[in-house]
């Protein structure tokens, strides 16, 4: 593992989860009528789980297993 890698894993598993927040809180501010759109709600379910995922990260060790 090089030091790129494990510098790239702890920056992204700290500011993905961050910038996921920002835009589902951005989403939840749109229009009412937006709102009601079903591909506004599939973004938002993708968002959700994506943020749901990548939160897993957070306290997982680095270590070649991980960043494979």
């Amino acid at each position: 593992m090089s030091a790129c890698e494990r510098k790239s894993f702890i920056f992204l598993r700290k500011e993905l989860p961050v910038r996921l927040a920002n835009i589902m809180k951005e989403i939840h501010l749109l229009p009412e009528h937006l709102l009601r759109m079903p591909s506004v709600g599939v973004v938002n379910n993708l968002y959700v789980t994506s943020f749901e995922e990548i939160v897993r990260f957070e306290k997982v060790d680095v270590n070649e297993d991980t960043l494979d």
